[in-house]
């Protein structure tokens, strides 16, 4: 679970704000849940352009390799593209049906992207 009751409801507001998408929705609706068991969470900042690279190669080898899906990995990797900031704040959490990734400015004051990862052995068993 996301330990900092503050950061969490930092992460909705921003997650509200942004242009919703059905990722941003459901990433809501589980941070909001109290039947939602977050099974994992990660609170780290990265560089911008390490960040970039990483998930521009990411979303190609999901789509090229038939690994799964990135949902909403193409806008995140226009955007992180686009990203003026040197840092990157990345948190992540599982639900039983998904891995979320939100992707904000190091302070938590702006959405840079929201992904949902759904991988093809998820879907076969």
């Amino acid at each position: 679970m996301i330990k900092d009751l503050d950061t969490k409801s930092r992460i909705i507001d921003i997650l509200s704000l942004s242009k919703s998408t059905p990722v941003v929705q459901r990433c809501i609706s589980a941070l909001e849940s109290a039947l939602t068991t977050i099974y994992t969470d990660v609170d780290i900042s990265v560089a911008t352009k390490e960040i970039f690279s990483t998930y521009s190669l990411r979303v190609r080898m999901f789509k090229h390799l038939e690994l799964g899906e990135i949902e909403d990995g193409d806008a995140l990797v226009s955007a992180l593209e686009k990203e003026p900031g040197e840092w990157v704040r990345i948190i992540a959490f599982r639900t039983k049906k998904e891995e979320f990734l939100i992707f904000t400015d190091p302070e938590l004051k702006r959405l840079i992207g929201c992904t949902s990862v759904h991988d093809s052995h998820e879907e076969q068993g």
